[in-house]
């Protein structure tokens, strides 16, 4: 039983310098400014890389639809993963909020458009509008360009 508990303590032991090592190489406040903008705008930007077809018809949109909400879950995991400093990180979830606010409107006007409910549509449309201005106005605000231009 020994041997169990001095590999545990060891173990213990390393994660206790990686995590001091860590707080020491970010100051504790996480990445700089500079690198949490870098690397968010590059998430957007990856997603965003592979054009989506534009979507004016009820058929465009039922057609396109999944591929618009598939594209918003891939863009929502990699800024998941984006690193934010302390300061930005009210600003940031809120972004990341709206983000998913958006996904949950295409996700309900794909459905529309596939069960060709227009009234459904209609009323989903411009509420699916609004809240892409807001994410957009929330990433400018947080100096996310490539997000803004989604």
């Amino acid at each position: 039983m020994a041997p169990v508990k001095r590999e545990l303590n060891r173990a213990s032991a390393v994660a206790t310098v990686t995590l001091a090592v860590g707080l020491a190489g970010c100051g504790g406040g996480g990445p700089s400014r500079e690198q949490f903008v870098a690397n968010a705008n590059r998430a957007c930007a990856e997603v965003s890389a592979g054009a989506l077809p534009k979507s004016k018809t009820i058929e465009d949109v039922a057609r396109n639809g999944s591929l618009v909400v598939a594209a918003d879950k891939r863009e929502l995991a990699k800024l998941r993963k984006v690193a934010v400093p302390d300061k930005d990180r009210p600003k940031f979830d809120e972004f990341v909020r709206l983000v998913e606010q958006e996904t949950v409107l295409a996700e309900r006007e794909a459905s529309a458009a596939k069960h060709n409910d227009k009234p459904l549509l209609l009323a989903v449309d411009p509420l699916l509008s609004a809240k892409a201005s807001e994410a957009a106005t929330a990433a400018k605000q947080l100096g996310l360009r490539s997000c803004a231009e989604q």
